[in-house]
């Protein structure tokens, strides 16, 4: 079964490379993609523990899922900022792991499955390692079959230098605070 559903992540999906800056677009994919969620919802789909069931060890390691989680913050931050309504399971989740005590991943995509039927548009953030993650092979596989468009953002440029990262938990974790 699980085999079955990576087959989503090989998928030709219309691809937009984003910059942190838009003036280094030089193609003006980010202006592309604005195009294509006026007056639309996006759901942002991101590798994060990339738990499969075969994995005894549970999936990635900690240290690489809150990198993935801060990652996909700081661009959740910039789509929302550009005036692209962004939903990102990954940025909800953290943050109310917060307060409450962490769930199993079955809790969420559940909980996923049902918001991601109020949105409009799948963006997958290609992170390193999104072809391999089944959480976001399946969320691929709820817009194949619910006939929503699918794009991969692919993050291009220096989008988690020093700057952007000062004072998270990615810059004082697992770069060390300087």
């Amino acid at each position: 079964m699980i085999r079955d559903v990576m087959v989503n992540t090989r998928l030709p999906f219309p691809t937009f490379g984003i910059y942190r800056d838009m003036r280094d677009d030089k193609e003006g994919d980010f202006y592309r993609f604005a195009a294509e969620c006026k007056d639309k919802v996006v759901y942002l789909a991101s590798p994060y523990m990339s738990q499969m069931p075969y994995q005894p060890s549970g999936g990635v390691s900690r240290p690489l899922s809150n990198l993935r989680a801060t990652q996909t913050t700081i661009v959740t931050d910039w789509l929302l900022d550009a005036g692209i309504w962004t939903f990102s399971p990954i940025v909800y989740g953290r943050g109310m792991e917060r307060v409450v005590p962490e769930r199993e991943k079955g809790w969420w995509m559940r909980r996923d499955a049902e918001l991601f039927k109020k949105m409009d548009i799948l963006a997958v953030l290609a992170l390193t390692g999104w072809q391999d993650s089944p959480g976001v092979a399946e969320e691929i596989g709820w817009a194949v079959t619910t006939g929503k468009p699918v794009y991969i953002l692919d993050p291009r440029g220096d989008w988690f230098d020093k700057k952007t990262t000062a004072g998270s938990e990615f810059r004082n974790n697992i770069l060390g605070a300087e």
